[in-house]
């Protein structure tokens, strides 16, 4: 089997898992909702009343993403604790940080058994695109679970088994997955 049938087949039961489905039942053999109860309301509003993700709120809130989790569609956000700054200043470091957290947001609802599952099946890792431009891959190291973003390298550690929302799942990881930004965007070239 190649490398790439091999990376859509272990696509196949995260894409089941993201199928929502409130009886619990399965699809294609995986646990559709294997978390709590869902929370009864929005992601949008899980992490608004959640102080230890309040500067994701901030950052989702003045760069307009908090209004994607508060739509019918369904969207696993990647939680990092610290990392990210405040989106406040020019419209150039809103959308870096923008940007950053699409890199965050998977579509559909993943569980992080569903991940767990399809490492298992694959016996290795496997990889998903985001809603910006990077592609995660999730592995095992030891008892940890790792997520790391293909592009830069900078891996976190999946700290919890997440929490279900009525629209998607919040997944609390150790870190932020990009760079911290550090300063206003700037069109300037670089110093020589």
């Amino acid at each position: 089997m190649t490398g790439r049938a091999r990376w859509v087949f272990a696509l196949v039961p995260l894409a089941l898992a993201a199928c929502d489905n409130a009886d619990g039942e399965k699809a294609g053999g995986v646990p559709i909702q294997t978390l709590a109860e869902p929370s009864g309301e929005t992601l949008a509003a899980m992490i608004a009343q959640d102080d230890a993700h309040a500067p994701i709120a901030a950052a989702l809130d003045q760069t307009g993403l908090n209004t994607v989790f508060d739509g019918p569609g369904a969207y696993t956000l990647l939680a990092g604790a610290g990392g990210l700054p405040t989106a406040a200043g020019d419209a150039g470091r809103r959308a870096l940080v923008a940007a950053t957290l699409r890199n965050h947001i998977l579509p559909g609802s993943v569980t992080r058994d569903a991940i767990e599952k399809a490492i298992a099946d694959t016996n290795g890792a496997v990889t998903m695109r985001t809603l910006g431009s990077a592609t995660l891959r999730f592995s095992r190291d030891g008892d940890r679970l790792l997520v790391t973003d293909s592009e830069t390298g900078r891996s976190a550690r999946i700290t919890g088994p997440g929490r279900q929302a009525t629209n998607g799942v919040l997944l609390p990881i150790d870190r932020m997955l990009s760079a911290p930004v550090t300063g206003p965007a700037t069109n300037a070239p670089p110093a020589q």
